[in-house]
């Protein structure tokens, strides 16, 4: 009794000191109701708890201020509501971020809740999940930024267990999980079904000795999205980047660069078959084996990837297989680096994968190898292009023409061989023609690459068509989300259209412009993105 009294008189010197221009509320115990930026700042000096079946509601512009090491837990049916704005946040943080809070904590909660345009941060708890934890519980989290938390369990940013939630364009950074044998230095996921997409997941680490897997994403029983994140510089030290675990997730279209491990710099499949597609896997690293994947026992199927610039001390600087039988069609896997053993892809202890419609190129080890197969291993490779060539039916050994791969672009130019050169009995390009070699295909009614992978790099196509009588199509690719502006313009300089100003996620982006109120002549396409910005110019014939 006498602790609550003296953190009571604690909570009451706060309240004295603020400023007569401005308000304070004392909160503990059971809350419910409406809180508004009018009772700032909300002292916490108790776990805060909001009963079964009851609501708690927190405008844009609240601060929540925890004086103590305590929790926000949400009840059996209760819902929690917390929605703020991109230009008027909710703030949860600690008077004292050494010792922290104790965060967010559904726990059978009204599917209701929502976390939107939160910052959650300087949380620390033992327990599983320290930013936020869903247990039996499926809130939507969106637009928040949860940072610098960390937790003892799984799941240093958010912890989901049995439950389904919507997770979408949150930063989700600097986060740790600080023990043995846990993950999810980002998200980890046990027995959920989760939908993670458009989120920037970076540098989250898990200690990195005894068993600690997932730096960015632990799936643990588990299925789902992950889609179109950014996965960057995260650590552990099975996955860097994802950990699957028992776990067949699509993950589809995400950035997954420059994460650290011991093995699976990118992603590491234990007893999984996740569907991995469309990614763009470059600059992981690892200390042992798997610079980008890792498969151990496990069968996923992996389609038009490209895996590139990434490196293993030991072996398999782009894919490294244990007991496994990955498929792996139209994938670009280039410039990946092995210490000792399989440039490209390592196949050791009964692995069997298949490979079809693939290119690997200028993968190197010590050995010079971009495939190696050791203790009763062996792979069957069909119509791909292969350095250094390779036995199988529509192989070929020849420069598959990129256009910039120094810069990170795998697209094929024209005239390369790996264009109309895939296995004939795969589906057909969207052009109509025979299957391509590689992750790209070359569009040869139109010139222009099929661009449906993220790049890694901001880019602007030339218009389509062009010379164009009124209508004409524009395309441009975005690495990251952010502001974005495509302007049009005359030869005066004047802006005489503006086709998009608005936040757009990471991927590739279309759009048409209609000139049919405009004359004949030149025009010019302006692209501001980042920090980037970038001009073609256009004709308009009538």
């Amino acid at each position: 009794m006498n602790r609550y009294i003296s953190l009571l008189l604690i909570a009451v010197l706060y309240f004295s000191l603020e400023p007569a221009s401005s308000y304070a509320t004392i909160v503990g115990g059971d809350v419910w109701g409406e809180w508004n930026p009018n009772g700032n700042n909300y002292y916490v000096y108790t776990d805060l708890h909001i009963p079964p079946d009851s609501t708690l509601i927190i405008d844009p512009g609240c601060r929540i201020i925890f004086l103590g090491n305590y929790k926000l837990s949400v009840d059996s049916s209760s819902t929690l509501t917390a929605i703020g704005t991109e230009s008027d946040s909710i703030i949860f943080t600690p008077e004292d971020t050494v010792n922290g809070w104790g965060g967010i904590r559904f726990y059978k909660a009204s599917n209701n809740s929502r976390l939107s345009y939160c910052r959650i941060e300087w949380v620390r708890t033992y327990n599983a999940g320290a930013g936020i934890s869903c247990d039996q519980s499926s809130p939507e989290i969106s637009n928040n930024t949860i940072t610098n938390n960390s937790a003892g369990g799984n799941g240093g940013g958010i912890f989901c267990r049995y439950s389904n939630p919507i997770i979408t364009n949150n930063t989700i950074s600097n986060n740790f999980v600080s023990t043995v044998s846990s993950g999810g230095g980002g998200i980890c996921c046990m027995y959920s079904c989760p939908i993670i997409k458009d989120n920037l997941i970076s540098n989250n680490s898990v200690y990195r000795f005894g068993n600690s897997n997932g730096g960015g994403f632990y799936c643990f029983h588990s299925v789902g999205i992950i889609e179109n994140n950014e996965i960057v510089g995260n650590s552990a030290k099975h996955g860097g980047g994802i950990y699957c675990f028992y776990s067949n997730p699509t993950i589809g279209k995400n950035n997954i660069r420059s994460n650290i491990a011991r093995y699976g710099g990118g992603i590491y499949c234990l007893n999984s078959g996740p569907t991995i597609r469309e990614n763009s896997i470059n600059n992981n690293n690892v200390y042992k084996c798997g610079g980008a994947i890792f498969c151990k026992s496990s069968h996923p199927i992996m389609t038009k990837n490209v895996i590139n610039n990434n490196s293993a001390d030991y072996f398999g600087g782009g894919i490294f297989n244990y007991f496994s039988s990955p498929e792996l069609i139209n994938n670009t896997i280039s410039g990946n680096c092995a210490d000792s053993s399989g440039g490209g892809i390592y196949c050791y202890h009964h692995s069997v994968p298949v490979v079809v419609n693939t290119i690997f190129w200028a993968d190197s080890a010590s050995s010079l190898e971009e495939i190696y197969l050791g203790n009763y291993s062996s792979i069957t490779i069909t119509y791909s292009d292969i350095d250094g060539s390779w036995f199988g039916e529509g192989n070929i050994d020849s420069d598959p023409m990129f256009v910039d791969p120094e810069n990170g672009n795998f697209h094929i130019q024209w005239g390369s061989p790996c264009i109309d050169a895939g296995d004939p009995d795969s589906p057909p390009d969207s052009d109509g023609t025979t299957a391509d070699i590689g992750a790209f295909s070359y569009y040869q009614n139109t010139g222009i690459n099929d661009d449906n992978i993220i790049s890694q790099d901001y880019k602007l196509l030339q218009n389509y068509p062009n010379p164009f009588n009124s209508m004409t199509k524009i395309s441009y690719s975005l690495p990251r989300r952010g502001k974005v502006f495509l302007n049009i313009y005359n030869l005066m300089g004047q802006r005489v259209a503006t086709l998009v100003k608005d936040y757009q996620q990471m991927g590739v982006h279309s759009v048409s412009w209609d000139a049919s109120d405009y004359s004949s002549g030149t025009y010019f396409c302006k692209l501001t993105a980042g920090k980037k910005v970038f001009t073609n110019r256009m004709t308009l014939l009538k």
